[in-house]
């Protein structure tokens, strides 16, 4: 269980304190290394019966070597991430370029589903927040944002399908209630949110 206690001043004397106990679902995880391995290694999940992983604290996505700020849905596989209200950060995070443009903080593969709530997504201005590939769909809860997305530095050749959507690539189907701050949008960076297939 996660037991939050916040208060502020002086007290003398005896005071009742009410708290809510927190009973997170599924996986929980602490680390990114402990989310991207039990997102990459989820089997056997279904729309009915998906991986469900519970955030128990802010997690920094660490790219010290190439690809590890990116976490990749398998293809046919379905995962719901429950931030209790934590923030994944990216460090050192994986621009897009001609070579390598289908980058993100996550990566949603052909007949696989991401579902996002209760978090926040920040990109430091240093990596794109979410790529959804052709087939893939993602669920942006209401109780979730998305920030300070940057797809790419803009160095060398690079066009707006290889480098567009600051804080979202989507070419397959996305249900998005959530929050965009902060986003990168000048008109030279293709704006927050590059689609090719279907927004709700």
């Amino acid at each position: 269980a996660v037991v939050t206690i916040t208060g502020h001043g002086n007290f003398t004397g005896a005071r009742e304190v009410t708290f809510n106990i927190v009973d997170p679902d599924g996986t929980v995880v602490s680390s990114w290394d402990d989310l991207k391995q039990a997102v990459e290694a989820a089997a056997d999940t279904t729309a009915e019966n998906p991986l469900v992983i519970s955030l128990a604290a802010d997690l920094t996505a660490d790219s010290a070597e190439a690809g590890d700020g990116m976490i990749t849905l398998p293809e046919n596989t379905f995962v719901e991430i429950v931030g209790y209200g934590h923030t994944i950060t990216a460090e050192n995070g994986v621009f897009a370029s001609a070579e390598q443009s289908e980058t993100g903080m996550f990566v949603v593969s052909s007949g696989s589903n991401l579902e996002l709530r209760g978090l926040t997504l920040d990109g430091a201005y240093q990596e794109r927040l979410l790529y959804v590939k052709a087939g893939g769909s993602a669920d942006v809860a209401a109780d979730v944002t998305l920030t300070r997305g940057r797809a790419t530095d803009l160095t060398g050749t690079a066009n707006p399908a290889a480098i567009g959507g600051q804080a979202v690539w989507n070419a397959g189907e996305i249900t998005f209630a959530g929050s965009l701050e902060n986003n990168i949008t000048a008109s030279n960076y293709y704006g927050a949110i590059y689609n090719a297939g279907s927004v709700k």
